[in-house]
């Protein structure tokens, strides 16, 4: 068990501190069991909903294979209805979303607005655009990538962090396939969600990296990465992609949950963003996902920061997911391709 009180005593910054490196190795286990367990379970929830999208992207890569042919040779040509309608929102979001090289905009807050302040937060907002329009290589590439997948799937993420070891924030895409939540009824919104991992595929080499800057206090160990689901091997199957040799870099699995622990022993759950090895089930790493003041005093009654954005390309009345093209013209675009295949040799 950790008290959080008894590090801020001691003087430490546990707002960017590793609590693995306070618990034994028996606790340690515990947790990575939980992590991995959890993990699965979540994985198992959404099961119909992934073969749903792997339907959609089969359909958006027009691979997608009748179950039953006509005759023997006969056609396998479809309709890119799916297909257009996607790449046309993609295309109208990206110019709506960059409309010129000054994209963001900032305004002044608070009841003593001048034109000081105006004027400042016009600067602010000129160079948050430089930094992501032009310092930041991936952030306008990544929108781009969220575009398409948010129209066709329903709903994609990015993920906004300060990382202690580049000394920068950060703002990364993440496919809706690759933040795994409990799939469960009704309207929730992310913030609400109590568990959600974050899947990442990291080197070797970089973990040991990690460790060596205390960010991890162990290193992965190498997983092998095939066709991890139905999802990944049809995009592979579609680009001609196989996996590598036996001289291919090494990769680890990395299972960041974002989630509620009790860790102190008082029967509260807690926010807690804890990091395990998938292979080996080992904790990586354990952190406060929470506001402190200056003294490390808790914020808000300790309310979970919210790393995920969750972007939709139309709202959900009734479910977590967003509703995308694929919910709303895959049936048809399967239907109009069968009866192309029934009259085409």
């Amino acid at each position: 068990m950790i008290k959080i009180d008894d590090l801020i005593s001691q003087g430490l910054n546990v707002e960017q501190l590793n609590l693995a490196s306070k618990l034994d190795e028996e606790e340690l286990k515990k947790i990575g069991l939980s992590i991995y367990n959890d993990f699965n379970s979540d994985l198992t929830s959404r099961t119909d909903w992934l073969a749903k999208h792997t339907e959609w992207k089969k359909l958006y890569n027009q691979t997608d294979e009748p179950d039953n042919e006509p005759w023997d040779g006969s056609s396998r040509d479809g309709v890119p209805i799916v297909t257009e309608a996607c790449n046309s929102f993609q295309s109208r979001a990206y110019k709506a979303f960059f409309p010129t090289r000054n994209f963001l905009d900032a305004i002044p807050v608070g009841n003593n607005i001048t034109s000081e302040t105006t004027e400042r937060a016009e600067k602010i907002a000129k160079h948050m655009s430089f930094q992501l329009g032009l310092l930041n290589k991936n952030y306008k590439r990544e929108k781009n990538a969220m575009f398409l997948a948010t129209a066709l799937n329903g709903s994609d993420f990015t993920k906004t962090y300060y990382d202690p070891v580049i000394r920068e924030s950060v703002v990364e895409r993440v496919r809706a396939v690759d933040l795994v939540v409990p799939y469960t009824i009704g309207p929730v919104a992310i913030e609400k969600v109590p568990r959600k991992t974050h899947v990442i595929y990291k080197t070797i080499n970089e973990t040991k990296i990690l460790k060596n800057s205390q960010y991890f206090i162990d290193t992965a160990e190498k997983y092998e990465i095939g066709l991890e689901n139905e999802y990944e091997e049809v995009e592979t199957d579609f680009q001609g992609i196989k996996p590598s040799g036996e001289n291919s870099i090494e990769y680890a699995k990395i299972l960041e949950q974002h989630t509620l622990y009790d860790l102190d022993g008082d029967g509260i759950l807690e926010p807690y963003i804890i990091t395990i090895d998938y292979q080996s089930k080992k904790v990586l790493r354990i952190q406060i996902r929470y506001e402190i003041d200056k003294t490390g005093k808790p914020l808000k009654n300790k309310e979970p920061i919210e790393y995920f954005t969750h972007y939709k390309f139309l709202e959900n009345p009734d479910g977590f997911y967003g509703y995308g093209i694929g919910h709303l013209a895959g049936k048809l675009n399967i239907a109009i391709n069968k009866m192309l295949r029934q009259s085409v040799n």
